[in-house]
């Protein structure tokens, strides 16, 4: 995608550069929102974007809709692959189809306000030291009603690595795995070898993605809310038979537990590498890690004293409700 970007005015459209900001957007059977959520990136008031669409072997209306908004648009570039990549693999093919100075990722079902790229491109431009720059942002249900809002500010610090240690010590479901689909300076992000799937799995990939292109740069944020998330919606198709016993219950806690397991230990192995740390400070940084471990096992731990306790419980109300009239008739019989 080449456009034309006239000296000291980032919002001018017209075409021999490639555009500075380059926007990926890795789909599956995406078309429940995929209108909404191009439309959404086609009507930001910064125009030098192009934006790359990889639709990983979609089997519903995905191609279609996105055939018709790359004719109507030459920023679009449509990409399908013959088959399903995965997910990892997908969204690591959009960055490495990109040429912008800068980038960012976009999931099919969400919405940006029409500010949202103009802000943060001006963010990393007040900041030459800024690897990432967000904003505060809320989750959205079908109807794109907000549900709960998120203000990642305690994240922020001029130091690097304190700046590290409270995205360390901020707990996942606060909002920080969001930062993934922030807009980051391209050679940083390469540098920090896109999106490598540091713990071999893709739990928690992002956040890993994340702490990884952190530690090249500060994150920068904005207080207005330019960005709402989609929540997951259940699209009708075979989510398996509920988990209901105890022992799947306690097997479902110990599969997670090796899933945070492995989290930690990776956190681990990437301080290790890290560059120019003073031994103190990746000191610092491996006790942080070791601290929301302990956290995690004790919550973990008393996660499945909940399960016995609630098995205990249904076991005695069911005995009771078998049995209803053991008690009174034993008095009965007492008293005569």
């Amino acid at each position: 995608m080449i456009n034309q970007r006239l000296e000291g005015d980032d919002n001018q459209m017209p075409c021999t550069l490639p555009a500075r900001v380059s926007i990926g957007m890795p789909v599956f059977n995406g078309e429940a929102f995929l209108s909404q959520s191009i439309q959404s990136l086609l009507e930001q008031t910064y125009v030098d974007f192009e934006l790359i669409i990889s639709d990983n072997a979609s089997t519903d209306r995905t191609e279609s809709i996105c055939r018709k908004y790359a004719l109507q648009d030459s920023r679009i570039r449509y990409v399908r692959n013959s088959e399903n990549v995965g997910l990892e693999s997908n969204f690591q093919r959009v960055f490495d189809l990109s040429q912008g100075e800068l980038f960012m990722w976009a999931s099919h079902d969400d919405l940006w306000e029409p500010e949202f790229i103009e802000e943060l491109v001006d963010l990393l431009k007040r900041s030459p030291d800024a690897a990432l720059a967000f904003c505060r942002f809320d989750n959205i249900d079908a109807d794109a009603h907000s549900v709960k809002q998120y203000d990642l500010k305690d994240l922020t610090d001029p130091c690097r690595y304190r700046a590290l240690g409270k995205f360390l010590m901020q707990d996942e479901s606060e909002g920080k795995p969001n930062l993934i689909m922030g807009l980051m300076r391209r050679q940083l992000l390469q540098d920090a070898q896109g999106f490598h799937l540091w713990s071999g799995r893709s739990w928690s990939a992002d956040v890993l993605v994340v702490f990884r292109v952190l530690s090249l740069g500060r994150l920068q944020l904005s207080d207005r809310f330019l960005f709402h998330k989609r929540l997951q919606v259940d699209n009708g198709g075979d989510v398996g038979k509920p988990i209901s016993t105890l022992r799947e219950r306690i097997a479902s806690h110990s599969d997670q537990f090796e899933e945070w397991k492995i989290y930690w230990s990776t956190y681990h192995r990437m301080i290790g590498a890290l560059t120019g740390l003073a031994r103190s400070t990746q000191w610092r940084l491996h006790m942080t890690v070791f601290w929301r471990e302990s956290m995690q096992r004790v919550k973990r731990f008393r996660a499945i004293l909940r399960e016995y306790r609630r098995a205990l419980s249904s076991f005695f109300f069911k005995r009771n409700r078998q049995h209803p009239n053991e008690e009174s008739t034993l008095v009965k019989r007492r008293a005569a």
